[in-house]
Parts: C-alpha cells; sequence; structure tokens
C-alpha cells in the first residue's frame, strides 16, 4: 500500500469513527476490504470505488461484488482478504 494510499485509508478510517459513530474496531474490520478495492484499482480490474461504498455492504454482498467476480482473474484474491481478516 502506497503511502498515499495509506493517508487516505487513515482519513476515512478518522471519519468512520468520528462522523458515522463506528466504534474502533468495527472501522478496523474494514481495512481487508479496502486493500480488496486497492488491489483491483491497482490491477485495472475495478475502477476506484469509495471505502465508504464497500463500508456499506454486508459481508455477503462485498464478496459477491468485489471478490467472487475476480476470482478467475486473481485467484489469490479471496484467499488473500480472508488471511487479512484473521
Amino acid at each position: 500500500m502506497s503511502y498515499l494510499s495509506t493517508l487516505s485509508f487513515m482519513a476515512q478510517y478518522l471519519m468512520m469513527i468520528s462522523s458515522f459513530g463506528f466504534s474502533p474496531d468495527e472501522a478496523v474490520r474494514l481495512a481487508p476490504r479496502h486493500k480488496v478495492l486497492s488491489f483491483l484499482a491497482a490491477e485495472g480490474l475495478r475502477k476506484r470505488c469509495t471505502l465508504f461504498t464497500a463500508c456499506n455492504c454486508t459481508e455477503k454482498r462485498f464478496l459477491e461484488k468485489f471478490v467472487e467476480p475476480y476470482k478467475k482473474d486473481v485467484p489469490e484474491l479471496s484467499d488473500a482478504y480472508f488471511a487479512s481478516r484473521s
């Protein structure tokens, strides 16, 4: 993750905690989602998507929208997502 990407994530993280009432634990669970979105954008597989959009998805919907469609092109994406959650 680049420095600017990290800053962007931290800004969104702090905004979610202060503005939207997320607990730090809830906000931390979004880090794996941020990694998936950053990876897809870097590989040119998906246009930029905000963490806010990913935050509003249920786990099932996030997987359907951002992980499952790319299993064929990037089989390690699913494994990396679940590994980063633990």
